[in-house]
């Protein structure tokens, strides 16, 4: 009886239990690049790819550099 209610208990688990809420996911393709070196005052520039893997809109509200 304890395995059937245990059997019982994961399927539920697993049907309505896993589901989660649609959430954006955000990737970078590259995490840092190294940039040549430079004459001051050059200006040079990188585009660093972000790709949303989630499962809603990902909204990018401020974005800082380091």
């Amino acid at each position: 009886m304890r395995t059937i209610v245990l059997c019982v208990g994961i399927v539920c688990l697993a049907t309505f239990g896993c589901a989660s809420e649609p959430k954006p996911r955000a990737v970078l393709l590259e995490t840092e690049y190294q940039f040549p070196p430079a004459v001051e005052g050059i200006v040079i520039t990188h585009d660093f790819l972000l790709r949303n893997e989630g499962t809603s809109d990902l909204v990018i509200r401020k974005l800082e550099s380091g």
